[in-house]
């Protein structure tokens, strides 16, 4: 009873929260939109001046570069993957054998 009261509560109070931020930010907002954020401009020079000075470009390129592997074709790796998994697979047969034997004994 206290722990659903305790939630009706954090309930109300995020809801009662959450209008009132927002009320708030609404406030704002318009009252950012019906002032004037402008500033007099009180003079102006121009400015010309011809400058050459040499321009440096650089950009990011992607290159990709493949090393050279000790085994192209990959022979070591797929003997391992097959060997590890039939030892692993032989495991899980064997328990889940062992498994069955004893609910059947039952």
């Amino acid at each position: 009873m206290v722990q659903s009261v305790i939630n009706k509560q954090l309930l109300v109070g995020g809801i009662v929260g959450a209008i009132a931020v927002t009320a708030l930010g609404a406030t704002a907002g318009y009252q950012m939109l019906g002032s004037d954020n402008y500033a007099e401009v009180l003079s102006v020079k121009p400015l010309t001046e011809m400058v050459s000075v040499p321009q440096e470009e650089c950009r990011d390129e992607l290159v990709s570069v493949r090393h050279p592997t000790q085994d192209p074709n990959q022979i070591a790796g797929t003997v391992t993957g097959a060997v590890v998994g039939g030892l692993m697979e032989a495991r899980s047969a064997t328990v889940t054998a062992r498994r069955l034997r004893q609910s059947v004994a039952w």
